[in-house]
Formats: C-alpha cells, sequence, structure tokens
C-alpha cells in the first residue's frame, strides 16, 4: 500500500512542479530538459532547438504545433528562410513512455 501511495505522490509533484516550454525562459542543454517541460496549450511538443537565431546562438525549448512536427523539415526551412540557422531540433516522442506506463499498471 505504501507503495502506490509513493508513486501517487511522486505523479502528483511532478505535475505540479512543471515549467512551461518557453523559448524566452526556458534554459536547455538536451531533449531530456525539454521532455520534463509543460506543453503550452495549442503545442503538444516540446523540442530542443540548438541553433541561431534574430537574438544570437541559443540552446533552448521550442514549442511545436502537431502540423509543424509533422512537417519538421519545412518547418527547418522555413525558419532558416526567415534568418536563422538550425544546428539539431530534436523532439523526444511519448509514445514510448506511454507504453511503459500501461505495462506497469497491467503488473500492478
Amino acid at each position: 500500500m505504501k507503495f502506490y501511495i509513493i508513486i501517487f505522490i511522486s505523479l502528483i509533484l511532478s505535475i505540479c512542479s512543471a515549467d512551461t516550454c518557453d523559448p524566452e525562459e526556458s534554459k536547455a542543454s538536451s531533449v531530456k530538459d525539454c521532455d520534463k517541460l509543460e506543453k503550452l496549450n495549442g503545442y503538444p511538443y516540446c523540442c530542443y532547438f540548438k541553433g541561431k537565431d534574430e537574438d544570437g546562438e541559443r540552446e533552448t525549448c521550442l514549442p511545436l504545433t502537431k502540423d509543424n512536427y509533422d512537417n519538421i523539415k519545412d518547418y527547418i526551412k522555413e525558419f532558416e528562410k526567415d534568418g536563422g540557422k538550425v544546428k539539431k531540433l530534436d523532439c523526444k516522442s511519448f509514445y514510448l513512455e506511454l507504453s511503459v506506463l500501461i505495462f506497469i499498471f497491467l503488473l500492478l
């Protein structure tokens, strides 16, 4: 029973303590940093961005819409056409984590 209470409290703390995926406020060094952030409304993906934009060199978390995510190559081309340079744009998929969580709950 204590095990369930610990898991429940851990889930609540992780949900309540999440910062938002805001490129103006977030500093990141890997996709793991961005994966921990809460998604903004209308942006189901929070991706790690390393590159250059109008503010100079940046490493930050960038929110993406489903359309942008599905057409990531077009999004990068459009971004670079506007004067930016993308060195890395990495989005971690939630599907693997979701399947692991479902498997754990089935075992319980």
